[in-house]
């Protein structure tokens, strides 16, 4: 499922019949490609209206022939109006007398959804299932729902008490996009919030990719908060993101090819759509954060561990190794890639679904 943009400006106009045409004409050819070339401008689009209006004001019901156009742009937040560039922007004053407008900042409203807070940065989670704690932290540019999405929740609520949670940057948690607000200590850090929020000491993990190697730093920052640790696809010395180095989340494109140059694989058309439907510049700047060495932390575990990988991912070989050197169980996922290693859940939890039962403890109180 495409994630929703979190902040929107909305411009709804009425114009004059004679004015429709001229109106039209500017927007399209001339104010729209100006608006979303605007710094803190994600996109933009128009929609005109089709059939009557149905009004309602107190009690009392109308309605109305009126063709009203709508603009509709994603953006960073309410200050995207305040930049230079977009106060600098002319041409609608000429329209002023034949025109009744209104203009607004719409935020995405998040209903009950939970949040923890970490420092200021809004983690969203939700819990589902019954049983002992297991955290699931999705892997990059992914979100808690996709662990509905391909079947993990329902094969694990059974016996679980599942913890989603959305990474930084993703879903429907804050997204930053200064790269320094990315570091490992603050994603650990956002991991024991959402624990501390449901009032847990500690709890089994399963992470995968991204979330993996936040598992790795856990490990390392925060062991007391683990009972299990499973890992998917991930070595404590992730490397090879040398190609986020120089953009900076204004292309989709360029990111996509930078992605693909990462994980060594290319991306089905339906999931570089659902990728670029995220906040590319939070993303990029995921990339960013400094990444460091934790391999040391391989010698530490002391939980029960399992590590897994799809044996078509240019991880397996060394990730193989890191379970030989942290004396791990070592799962691996015939014919699977990156990709595939987390969206086909069952080979998945064919091969590490014992492991969780077996090692899952109710943490101590």
């Amino acid at each position: 499922m495409p994630e929703l943009p979190q902040c929107l400006l909305i411009v709804t106009a009425e114009i004059a019949p004679e004015q429709e045409e001229a109106w039209n004409r500017w927007y399209d050819e001339e104010h729209l490609p100006e608006a979303v070339a605007c710094p803190g401008v994600l996109s933009g689009a128009r929609y005109v209206s089709e059939g009557k209006a149905a009004l309602s004001a107190g009690g009392e019901y109308a309605s109305s022939d009126a063709r009203t156009y709508v603009a509709v742009y994603e953006i960073e937040g309410p200050e995207t109006l305040q930049t230079p560039e977009f106060k600098a922007m002319r041409g609608w004053y000429q329209f002023a007398e034949h025109i009744t407008s209104r203009t607004q900042v719409f935020r995405r409203h998040v209903g009950t959804m939970p949040f923890a807070d970490n420092a200021g940065v809004g983690i969203n989670y939700e819990v589902v299932g019954d049983g002992p704690p297991l955290l699931l932290h999705h892997g990059f540019t992914r979100s808690l729902r996709d662990w509905h999405d391909f079947g993990y929740v329902a094969a694990l609520a059974g016996d679980f008490h599942l913890i989603l949670m959305d990474s930084r940057g993703h879903g429907a948690s804050d997204k930053p996009h200064d790269p320094a607000e990315y570091a490992l200590e603050l994603r650990v850090g956002d991991v024991c919030a959402v624990l501390d929020e449901l009032d847990l000491v500690r709890a089994n993990y399963l992470g995968y990719s991204m979330g993996g190697r936040v598992g790795f730093a856990l490990a390392k920052f925060a062991p007391q908060r683990l009972s299990s640790l499973a890992i998917g696809a991930a070595t404590p010395l992730d490397t090879g993101f040398e190609p986020f180095a120089d953009i900076d989340g204004s292309d989709g494109e360029a990111f996509i090819a930078a992605l693909e140059a990462v994980v060594g694989e290319k991306m089905p058309p339906e999931l570089r759509a659902a990728m670029l439907q995220n906040d590319i510049r939070a993303l990029t700047a995921v990339m960013q954060a400094p990444m460091p060495d934790l391999s040391a932390v391989l010698d530490d575990i002391v939980v029960p561990a399992l590590f897994y990988v799809g044996e078509d991912d240019v991880r397996f070989e060394p990730l193989r190794q890191c379970a030989q050197r942290a004396g791990a169980e070592f799962a691996s996922l015939p014919g699977l890639n990156h990709g595939q290693g987390f969206m086909q859940s069952e080979p998945v939890l064919a091969g590490i679904g014992d492991f969780l039962r077996s090692t899952a403890l109710h943490p101590a109180t």
